[in-house]
């Protein structure tokens, strides 16, 4: 190829760039593609002059850059070079395929470069890749998904890109990681596909915000990233890219610790631009990474561990021959000492160390030492001693069993150290200094069977009686695992053992005292008498400072006197038995004022001579009890008015029954007020503002309630107020007066209005000798306070109602009657009446609007007022609305075949239909089931049943109108009547109700009521239909109104489907009689 020199080629390359901004749109496009076209170029020479293994790369590698090239002309031939190409396209295709080509590329390259699988780099590189997935979720992913179509393949597509950067990410780590040799021509390799991933990024953010156009900065990126592909593919070095090699620990090292630190900040940059834009983050997505992050990290901090030990295996073999050698050295001789030199002696000692140090093998060496040298030698000897022992514990070697099994002997021996031997009597005698396991036993004689047997007697012998022992051995060739099977040790004099326990003890005493000082419990030693005898710096850390100069210092310093008791009562009780247990619980009053809550665990030690006494484990728990008394206020009370909830009401109900004075003559009564309406000041005013009249109610109820009686919130808009020492119903019905009073004052509204609460009021009184368990009777009480409730809204609400038996007898009634309609459903005793819906000004049929009837085989016709109350409070009406809407369609579709022309048929629709989430089918099977047009059908709805949840009735009507039915509104003028309502309602009729149209013949207001909904239906583009027109000059006026469509009596009444089409034969209408 052309290009021979690579830095002039890099230099030239890196020069043209900023060329490419300069230029127009057309031309930066072309431009682009020539960069592409080169870097292409520069692979495919590498693929002609490579024929090893690493050939698979480069052509991997130039498939992703082909891949990318043909999507970029594929989008310059289908929207020119500065168009915006639809989404998704093939060009997307291209694009997406480019990735995998360039990973499989990588993961080959790591490979040849690193034959030994490295599951750790692996696993940083997955690590790094979950930590990039939360700022790229943040930037990128959450605000496409935002804006993305709602279709699934055009989402997948889209959230495609972050994977494949993702999964870039992850290889392009684990390469970075790889122990294969790193030269310029792998350094733009990487940089190469790091500056793809990062343009890709900032490419997809600007795209997002709007701000990309073309050419751009960001552009700059992914042409850098493709002249360093290129002058990576052209170096000579570049055949080194893929080869085997070992980098240097360091800088393995400091990679590492960047992808540490990467997990830690990359995260944090997530949520921390997340704060900064204002937006809210879906759990999901935060935990998922952090929790894959998580797995990871267990994962590599295990592999870590067992590399760790491993690793000591080698060396450990090594050290254990020196350690042989150096116990086989040990031999006993008797010279004449005048002219030893001590310098001699004490440099192999520190040559002896030394190599211990090192782990060598030694050499075996005859010691001996003057008596005279040992005071210099003696620590030097000490010194290699404790470097036997560290390498000792740190033993590993499987392939020896039998010295695993000798170690473990020895480290579990009650002593385990090496000691030197004191000289003997004879100061002209050499003694040569002894490394042993253990100190010698009294079966010295069984220890020692291969030394000399003139010795056996006298060190047997000098052992028992404390003096020093004077040892000669043989010379023989001791093993270590001779040694240590045969517990071979040196003897000192009892003076020396016991200065050594001495030490140990204090040793020990003070690891203890360590130990209390830096734990988390506060640990005392005490006697039963509550005397300290012993405890850690926490004692003054948790319990503060107290004045005990005048005595020991004692826990009832600590304690109030029930505590003290109780705590002198409970160690009292497990003294003298060892290892009995007290638990105890303190509260304690601090010197700042503050209580401090205290769980203690004492166990009985004083028969162990080493601690003499029965320690506390005493844990400060004033956090765990402050949680638990937040939880039982939060599970006891409402958190909007602080108020006592339905649970905490009902449980002191309930307390009130299990008392003896609830069989005196005193008497109770539960007081249950209910909001009436609303719901509708939560759709009006938000329901922020709903929440600020309930705090505000909350309040004025609480300043109407003695402090003897609770008040509890136990609804949504409902309270609750147990008055204690009722004397007569009168008092009763005054205190709920009283309540009602604190809703007579309007409460001003944030926007300044202010709003009148209405509220239905339930009273039951409670006297002694009800009978039922407390719970039962609390229960029963609620019961009868609601159907109190009840029976006042049925009283239009604002009343106040005392509960009687005759109201359980409605409720019996209204249950039978429930069941009784299921089984009149089944047997086909519901029936359908229409009432004709005719055209003011020609007198024609326009539709017929159906009407159930119940025709009861003993009772006759049932009202529907009657029964249809019921349906609803039972929710039957969902059930018996299905049958009406079917049933009503298919006599339409009957009729149609003999009429064939535009009537339609209205069915009233109950708010629970509408909130049902099957409704939108119901309403299309019956349609489809019938064969009638959608818009022969209409549903009509009350407004009520709308403002629910405007927000979900509205979506709910733009379904519907979806299927072509239309929408009316019944008794339009008795609810909300709100114009609001109407500007989002998707409606196309209004019924205006028969208490408008009684007055609309008159000139009163009646009239002007109904000619101004009149006039605004038509201005909206709706129909309007006149409910309940009964006489002949209400016709005329509606017909003078331009009211197109009315119903009434003074045109027929409901019709049974039989009588339907006999109904107006011969275009004349009769007035039914």
């Amino acid at each position: 190829m052309a290009l021979t020199a690579p830095r002039i080629y890099t230099a030239v390359g890196f020069a043209a760039l900023p060329l490419y901004l300069a230029t127009d749109g057309a031309a930066s496009a072309w431009m682009y593609e020539v960069f592409l076209a080169i870097a292409l170029l520069a692979f495919a020479d590498r693929v002609r002059r490579e024929h090893g293994p690493a050939r698979f790369a480069w052509i991997s590698f130039g498939l992703g850059i082909a891949c990318w090239l043909i999507g970029d002309l594929i989008g310059i031939a289908m929207v020119g070079p500065t168009g915006v190409a639809p989404f998704p396209t093939v060009i997307d295709a291209f694009y997406l395929a480019a990735y995998p080509f360039f990973a499989a590329s990588v993961l080959r390259a790591i490979k040849l470069r690193s034959p030994r699988r490295d599951l750790l780099s692996m696993i940083d590189g997955l690590l790094v890749a979950a930590a990039s997935a939360l700022p790229m979720y943040v930037l990128w992913i959450q605000p496409s998904l935002h804006d993305a179509p709602q279709d699934l393949f055009p989402t997948l597509v889209l959230l495609a890109y972050p994977a494949m950067d993702l999964l870039m990410i992850a290889v392009v780590v684990r390469f970075v990681l790889s122990a294969g040799v790193w030269s310029r021509s792998t350094a733009g390799f990487v940089g190469g596909m790091l500056l793809m991933v990062v343009a890709d990024t900032i490419y997809n953010v600007q795209l997002i915000a709007g701000t990309y156009t073309t050419p751009s900065p960001v552009d700059l990126g992914w042409l850098a990233a493709s002249v360093l592909w290129a002058q990576s593919a052209v170096r000579p070095a570049t055949a080194s890219t893929l080869k085997p090699g070992v980098r240097p620990g360091g800088a393995s090292v400091r990679a590492r610790s960047w992808i540490l630190a990467l997990i830690v900040i990359l995260p944090l940059v997530a949520v921390g631009r997340a704060y900064i834009d204002g937006r809210t983050l879906e759990p999901a997505p935060i935990l998922i990474p952090l929790g894959v992050i998580t797995v990871l990290m267990g994962l590599r901090l295990r592999l870590v561990a067992v590399r760790s030990s491993t690793a000591w295996q080698g060396p450990a073999a090594l050290f254990a021959v020196g350690l042989v050698i150096v116990l086989a050295a040990v031999s006993v001789v008797r010279t004449n000492a005048a002219g030893r030199d001590q310098a001699a002696a004490a440099d192999r000692v520190d040559a002896l160390s030394k190599a211990v140090q090192q782990g060598d093998s030694l050499v075996a060496w005859t010691l001996t030492v003057d008596p005279s040298l040992i005071p210099r030698v003696a620590p030097r000897l000490f010194k290699a001693r404790a470097e036997i022992l560290a390498r000792a514990r740190a033993l590993d070697i499987p392939e020896a069993p039998r010295l695993r099994a000798a170690q473990e002997h020895w480290l579990g021996s009650a002593e385990r150290q090496l000691t030197l031997l004191s000289p003997g009597q004879d100061p002209t005698e050499l003694r040569q200094a002894i490394l042993s396991v253990v100190p010698l036993r009294d079966d010295l004689e069984r220890q020692l069977g291969r030394v000399s047997s003139q010795y056996h007697a006298a060190a047997a012998h000098s052992a028992r009686r404390g003096r020093a022992v004077s040892v000669a051995l043989l010379s023989v060739a001791l093993t270590a695992l001779w040694l240590l099977m045969l517990r071979f040790g040196s003897a000192s004099s009892r003076a020396e053992a016991a200065e050594e326990r001495s030490r140990a003890t204090r040793e020990s005493e003070d690891r203890i005292r360590a130990l209390l000082d830096a734990s988390a419990d506060m640990l005392v030693v005490v006697d039963p008498e509550t005397r300290v005898l012993a405890h850690g710096d926490q004692v003054r850390r948790v319990l503060g400072e107290r004045d005990h100069a005048d005595g020991p210092l004692r826990l009832d310093a600590f304690l109030d006197a029930d505590q003290a008791d109780a705590t002198h009562q409970a160690l009292a009780a497990i003294a003298g038995g060892a290892g009995a247990r007290a638990r105890l619980e303190w509260s304690i009053r601090q010197p700042d004022g503050t209580t401090l809550h205290a769980e203690v665990s004492a166990v009985d030690h004083t028969d162990d001579h080493r601690i003499g006494g029965i320690v506390l484990s005493v844990r400060d728990i004033t956090e765990r009890r402050r949680l638990e008394a937040a939880l039982q206020h939060q599970t006891l009370h409402d958190p909007l008015t602080s108020l006592a909830n339905r649970v905490l009401i009902s449980d002191r109900l309930a307390q009130l029954f299990s008392a003896a004075g609830i069989e005196s003559n005193e008497a109770h009564a539960l007081v249950l007020l209910d909001l009436d309406d609303f719901r509708a000041v939560n759709d009006s005013f938000g329901h922020q503002q709903g929440d600020a009249i309930l705090k505000e109610l909350a309040r004025r109820l609480a300043e109407r309630v003695s402090p003897r009686d609770t008040l509890a919130r136990v609804g949504g808009d409902g309270f609750a107020f147990l008055a204690e020492g009722i004397t007569s119903e009168e008092d009763a019905l005054a205190r709920a007066d009283r309540m009602l009073d604190a809703m007579q004052a309007p409460i001003l509204l944030a926007d300044g209005t202010e709003h009148v609460l209405r509220a239905s009021v339930g009273v039951v009184l409670a006297g002694p000798g009800n009978g039922g368990s407390p719970q039962e009777r609390a229960s029963e009480m609620f019961r009868d306070a609601e159907l109190a409730m009840y029976e006042a809204k049925r009283q239009e609400g604002n009343s106040v109602e005392v509960f009687a038996s005759h109201m359980h007898d409605a409720v019996s009634q209204r249950l039978a009657l429930r069941s009784e309609m299921v089984l009149a459903l089944q047997r086909n005793e519901f029936v359908l009446h229409y009432q004709p819906i005719i055209e003011l000004r020609t007198r024609r049929i326009a539709g017929y609007e159906a009407l159930v009837r119940w025709v009861h085989p003993e009772r006759g016709m049932v009202s529907p007022a009657e029964f249809i109350p019921v349906a609803e409070q039972s929710g039957f009406i969902v059930e018996l609305g299905d049958w009406v809407l079917q049933e009503a369609c298919r006599q339409l579709a009957e009729w149609q075949l003999d009429w064939n022309d535009s009537r339609y048929v209205t069915v009233n629709v109950a708010g629970q239909q509408l909130e049902r989430p099957d409704h939108l089918e119901r309403v299309r099977d019956a349609i489809q089931a019938s064969g009638i047009a959608p818009e022969q059908l209409v549903i009509e709805m009350t407004e009520s049943s709308l403002i629910r949840d405007t927000e979900a009735s509205v979506a709910r009507l733009e379904a519907l109108r979806g299927l072509g039915v239309r929408l009316a509104i019944d008794d339009f003028g008795t609810g909300y009547s709100s114009l609001n309502y109407l500007h989002r309602f998707a409606v196309d009729i209004l019924k205006v109700d028969k208490s408008f149209v009684d007055d609309v013949a008159g000139d009163g207001r009646g009239r002007a009521l109904v000619d101004a909904i009149v006039l605004m239906a038509r201005r909206l583009g709706l129909t309007v239909v006149a409910e309940g027109i009964e006489e002949l000059d209400q016709v005329g006026a509606l017909a003078t109104m331009n009211c197109e469509l009315g119903q009434g009596f003074h045109f027929s009444r409901p019709l049974p489907a039989a009588d339907v089409p006999l109904f107006g034969a011969g275009d004349e209408l009769r007035r039914a009689a």
